[in-house]
């Protein structure tokens, strides 16, 4: 097989689990596929790691199906299992054929350090891997044996019920490799996944120092160095040398979950939580942000960003745009906590409320006055001004203490708290959406062509999303 075929039966592979659950399988079953955690065969100093789970098995498999089936409507899944196969081609069939009697439910790839010298895509791949984990050691030999591409670059080794694929370095290291030294053992990994669990379809986890700092050096040695070197450089400084983090996903009956934590990164000085529960009860819209817009380092790097687009902007065009000067000019200076809701469920009775409280009051009357000024007459429409030392533009309030100081909040909403129930104990909201009030609004006025889109609202349920001491989670719930 060549390497582009090994590409290939990779996606054939990862696709594996949607063939699973919509047809079950077929055929007659092996016996019930290896559960061995990929993780246990990776070295526990690799910079990268990410497993999948391609052959989900019990209420695991039910659930993702079940879920599926709710948002995209019955037969949702079988119908995708369709589409992949009708697209795939027979090559797919045959590679998962010749696979699934071997391959265990998940599988890993990890990049187990950086090339020490020059860095290329073929000096990288010395230092991938691929973690199969396999209850028929024999088959899995001998499938590879027959179909490993005649190469330099890749190999592989069958350790114990493990089957490794990948460049001569990593698969040497990763076969010398036991459980209790290895990823899943070491005290930063299981310190992540004590905190947000193992993802049951995905996980990804990362030391991110060393790669930026090779990123870092990478960018000081060109010819012309990024304007905001400096901030790149003042923001390595923030993270340590043994900083990690990890995201999962994972899905039940009723709800996807994406979920995230990190362990050695330096918190920005002052920062503190946002949470929307304070905004009006009926807001199927709310996000707050937290005054860690407001460190020097986030907004110095904000800044930079945007002068580079700035000036490649003039340089394209002759002159600066007038949308660029309004970011860097007004926006950025006057950036702070600030909160967004929406409510209403009809266009009648659709309210908007925003709130910013600025760096400095001089910076807020500036952003004021250009947006007044941007506006011209349909300012008339929204009510625009300060409310104290915050900023406030609303449309359908008649007042400003109607959205600043509501007489009922989110906080006793029952669908507001029943979202809230699905973050940790102690998580701040800083995002929910209830889709409930949108899909009322959509079904009111909508084209033939939106029609798939509604019915897709109709079966979600709401969205939310908060954060608690280094951790971050995303859940939405379908009915």
């Amino acid at each position: 097989m060549s390497n582009r075929g090994w590409v290939q039966a990779g996606v054939a592979v990862a696709l594996g689990a949607i063939a699973v659950a919509g047809c079950g399988g077929g055929g007659a079953q092996p016996a019930v596929p290896s559960g061995l955690n990929p993780a246990s065969a990776v070295p526990a100093n690799s910079l990268l790691y990410v497993s999948a789970s391609v052959r989900p098995r019990g209420t695991l498999q039910q659930d993702l199906i079940q879920v599926i089936d709710q948002i995209g409507g019955p037969k949702t899944v079988t119908e995708l299992n369709s589409e992949l196969n009708k697209h795939s081609g027979s090559g797919f069939g045959k590679t998962w054929s010749q696979v699934k009697p071997w391959l265990g439910q998940r599988i890993g790839v990890a990049v187990i350090g950086l090339p020490p010298a020059q860095f290329t895509e073929q000096s990288l791949l010395n230092y991938a891997v691929l973690i199969l984990p396999t209850t028929d050691p024999s088959a899995a030999n001998s499938y590879l044996a027959s179909n490993m591409p005649k190469s330099t670059t890749l190999t592989y080794k069958v350790i114990g019920n493990y089957a490794l694929v990948g460049g001569a370095y990593a698969v040497q290291m990763a076969a010398a490799t036991a459980a209790k030294s290895s990823l899943a053992s070491s005290p930063v990994y299981r310190d992540l996944v004590g905190r947000i669990g193992q993802g049951a379809f995905t996980t990804f986890f990362d030391r991110p120092y060393p790669i930026l700092k090779l990123e870092t050096s990478l960018l000081a040695a060109e010819a012309t160095p990024p304007a905001n070197l400096a901030e790149i450089k003042s923001g390595l400084r923030k993270v340590s040398a043994g900083a990690a983090s990890m995201i999962t996903f994972d899905a039940t009956s009723d709800t996807l979950r994406l979920e995230s934590a990190s362990a050695g990164f330096k918190a920005t000085a002052g920062s503190t939580a946002a949470n929307v529960g304070q905004l009006p009860a009926d807001s199927w819209l709310a996000i707050a942000l937290s005054d860690g817009l407001t460190s020097s380092t986030t907004l110095k790097s904000i800044e930079s960003s945007f002068n580079e687009i700035s000036k490649e902007e003039a340089t394209r065009l002759g002159t600066e745009t007038a949308g660029l000067q309004f970011v860097t000019k007004d926006v950025l200076p006057a950036l702070g906590p600030m909160s967004l809701s929406i409510s209403g469920q009809t266009k009648a009775t659709v309210k908007v409320g925003f709130a910013l409280t600025p760096g400095s009051q001089s910076a807020g009357d500036r952003l004021l006055s250009a947006v007044q000024g941007m506006l011209g007459k349909r300012a008339a429409q929204l009510k625009l001004g300060h409310d104290g030392n915050q900023l406030v533009a609303t449309y359908g309030y008649k007042s400003f203490g109607e959205l600043l100081a509501p007489q009922a909040t989110l906080a006793s909403n029952p669908a507001f708290r029943q979202a809230l129930g699905q973050l940790h104990a102690g998580s701040s909201a800083e995002l929910f959406v209830n889709f409930g009030p949108i899909a009322a609004i959509t079904a009111l006025d909508h084209s033939a062509k939106d029609a798939k889109a509604v019915k897709v609202i109709s079966h979600l349920s709401y969205l939310i999303a908060g954060s608690d001491k280094g951790s971050f989670e995303l859940v939405l719930g379908v009915k």
